[in-house]
């Protein structure tokens, strides 16, 4: 209701041809929500199939972005329809280039903190990320303490076109 959900979803509930990448941890494929959601099971750049073994913060910022809404759990999201990849946080530039220049990602959602001073070399990815017509989706932070500077690789002095996000 906060964001007036139900009028969006009359507009759209997403689309199969559009496919959200989300750069994170432990995402539970088993959850009714993003059972037949997470496609493929696995990271796809380590092979290793998921399963949600420590926190489910993976699980649930996977889900804002697509969840099934109708999977019979507590999870939601705006575009149910959509494709979902999942990629454990390694190399947040590494994954987000595979994402967009081999999966096919028109998304890619972040929300971690870390890493040190811009780098030319990331920067660069990121733009090539960006030019591919890959969206970069982040949070603004998980605690309230946090701020733009600890959100890196994605950090807005990386590229003004990414999309920086808060909860409600």
């Amino acid at each position: 209701p906060k964001i007036d959900a139900q009028e969006a979803w009359d507009i759209t509930t997403g689309s199969s041809s559009v496919i959200i990448a989300s750069i994170d941890t432990d995402f539970d494929i088993t959850h009714p929500d993003l059972a037949n959601k997470i496609n493929p099971s696995y990271d796809p750049i380590t092979l290793i199939t998921h399963s949600a073994t420590g926190t489910s913060h993976g699980t649930n910022t996977i889900s804002y972005a697509g969840a099934q809404n109708n999977g019979g759990c507590q999870l939601a999201s705006i575009g149910w329809n959509t494709r979902l990849i999942a990629y454990v946080i390694d190399d947040p530039i590494a994954q987000a280039q595979h994402a967009s220049l081999v999966m096919g990602a028109d998304v890619i959602t972040y929300s971690f903190s870390g890493g040190g001073p811009p780098d030319d070399n990331d920067m660069a990815a990121v733009k090539e990320i960006l030019d591919n017509g890959t969206v970069i989706v982040r949070s603004a932070g998980n605690f309230q303490y946090n701020n733009d500077d600890d959100r890196r690789p994605f950090a807005h002095q990386y590229d003004e076109r990414i999309i920086i996000v808060t909860s409600t």
